[in-house]
């Protein structure tokens, strides 16, 4: 026992000068060809988990023994050595070295804020006959029969053409003419709110689309005819589209001559529930009228209807320079800032109160017509009732006129989501 003892205390004095002696593999790389020092090659154990990197100078250290190590380096040839003595000095052979293919594909959607950009290269297809072809394939849009577009679930409040909404909420004659080879992407913009004045002051539960052009597609002319004829009976089908879009200047144009029962409502429509404004092509004009019911055959339409379809559309905007908005906003605030410089805490016509509204925003006779009629058919609220006057009142500063009148009054019952419910379910 007193000799076990005795080992066991010989160990424990001896151990930390076994480990004190480990030895370390030191040493240096070089480059073979020119002498100079390989900075930052792995320096490794074969077999082993230890590894260094060699330093400025290409001298390295490695803890512990071993009997072979491997040196490796961008630009030179891997190489394993035997360790026969230290220090060692390593040189290495310099070696292109060859770099697996990476391929780099674009995201099918990218995500920029509350937008949502498809790459028009991911989504087409060489069968698509224009661009409603593409949105009905994108996640969340719906494409109806007649052209109108809703994403997830709800209709869209604006349809822009490379950020230009001249088309206004007819934009099945877009929709339905242009090419996918003219467009570089749509945008979805989530949450859009398409008044710039309620911008930050009102939350919108619609999303707003973008078609962005392709660079070869804008400032020119571009075009599509497209023809086709049969006999017995004679049937026929012509249509001619050409658009040209500018920094200035947007034009549109669209014709065509159909006798095969094409409905036209599906690019002449709006596409916006305005109940006061509606107009367009009536498929069905006689309810009011006739007191029997409207029966329709198990068919499609285009079997059914018998008639010669005409359209004939043109939609042109010149874009106002930057500067000259500028200018009317900076007219339109200094405006605002006059008429409330006797009623503290009021800075613009938002901030208006029911007092203020009867004083400053009073419509003329006949925009407190349409404003009334407007109470009745949408059941309005009183809230959304003092929203479109301070709407029409800022339409009316923008425009410079004292008086509220029936266009503002017109134009501010258009905009939509002036509450934070459904527009015409107030």
């Amino acid at each position: 026992m007193k000799r076990l003892a005795i080992l066991l205390l010989y160990v424990y004095l001896h151990l930390p000068l076994c480990y004190g002696q480990m030895k370390a593999l030191v040493g240096s790389v070089t480059d073979e060809e020119s002498g100079e020092p390989v900075v930052g090659a792995i320096v490794q154990t074969v077999g082993g988990k230890n590894y260094t990197f060699t330093t400025n100078d290409g001298r390295f250290s490695l803890k512990g023994e071993a009997r072979q190590i491997r040196v490796q380096s961008m630009g030179y040839r891997s190489i394993v050595v035997d360790v026969i003595e230290t220090p060692m000095h390593i040189k290495m052979k310099p070696e292109a070295t060859q770099l697996k293919d990476v391929i780099i594909k674009a995201p099918d959607i990218i995500q920029k804020s509350d937008t949502l950009v498809y790459s028009m290269s991911k989504w087409a297809q060489k069968q698509d006959r224009n661009i409603a072809d593409v949105l009905r394939r994108l996640p969340g849009v719906e494409v109806a029969e007649d052209g109108g577009i809703k994403y997830n679930g709800e209709p869209i409040n604006k349809f822009y053409i490379d950020g230009s909404d001249f088309v206004n909420d007819r934009y099945g004659v877009a929709t339905n003419n242009i090419s996918p080879d003219d467009v570089a992407s749509v945008e979805i913009m989530e949450n859009h709110q398409p008044v710039k004045v309620l911008e930050g002051l009102e939350f919108s539960q619609q999303a707003g689309l973008n078609i962005k052009l392709k660079e070869a597609a804008r400032a020119h002319w571009i075009g599509i005819l497209n023809g086709g004829i049969g006999a017995e009976p004679l049937l026929y089908d012509a249509s001619m589209f050409a658009m040209r879009i500018a920094k200035k200047w947007q034009n549109m144009e669209t014709l065509r001559l159909n006798d095969t029962g094409w409905n036209p409502n599906s690019q002449s429509q709006r596409h916006t529930d305005y109940s006061l404004l509606n107009s367009g092509y009536n498929d069905n004009p006689w309810p009011d009228y006739i007191a029997i019911g409207i029966t329709s055959a198990p068919l499609n339409e285009l079997r059914t209807r018998d008639n010669l379809s005409f359209l004939a559309q043109s939609s042109k905007q010149s874009g106002e320079p930057s500067a000259a908005i500028r200018e009317r906003v900076i007219k339109a605030r200094a405006i605002q800032s006059l008429r409330f410089k006797n009623h503290p805490g009021v800075h613009c016509n938002a901030q208006m109160t029911t007092a203020l509204l009867h004083k400053y925003a009073e419509p003329d006779a006949e925009g407190m017509e349409k404003l009334r009629e407007a109470i009745t058919k949408m059941n309005m609220s009183a809230r959304a009732y003092d929203r479109i006057l301070k709407v029409a009142r800022t339409i009316a500063d923008l425009e410079g006129s004292v008086q509220v009148r029936q266009h503002h009054i017109m134009e501010a019952i258009g905009y939509r989501n002036l509450d934070r419910s459904n527009y015409f379910n107030l």
